[in-house]
C-alpha cells in the first residue's frame, strides 16, 4: 500500500509535463492503495482465524486484483511515456 502511495506521488510529478492523462495514473495508484487500506481488517481476521485453527488458505482474490492494479497501472504508464507527444 506504500509503495502504491508513493507511486502516486512520483506521478504527480508528470502533470506538468503530459497534463490530466498522468492523472490517470495517480488516481489508479491511489484507488489500488485505498482497496488495500479497506480489505486490509478482513484480510487479516481471516488470516489469525487461520492461524488459530492451523490452517491458512491463500487469498487469490486480494493477489489477482493487486496484479491486475500494478499491470493497467504499468501499462497506462509505459502508454504515457512511449505514445504521449511531449
Amino acid at each position: 500500500m506504500t509503495a502504491l502511495v508513493g507511486s502516486s506521488l512520483l506521478f504527480l510529478r508528470w502533470v506538468p509535463t503530459y497534463g490530466w492523462f498522468a492523472g490517470t495514473l495517480v488516481a489508479g495508484t491511489l484507488a489500488a492503495a485505498l482497496g488495500i487500506y479497506v480489505s486490509q481488517r478482513r484480510r487479516y481476521a481471516r488470516s489469525v482465524a487461520g492461524i488459530s485453527r492451523g490452517r491458512v488458505d491463500a487469498d487469490v482474490v486480494a493477489v489477482m486484483s493487486t496484479s491486475l492494479a500494478v499491470f493497467a497501472v504499468g501499462s497506462i504508464g509505459i502508454y504515457t511515456v512511449l505514445f504521449l507527444p511531449l
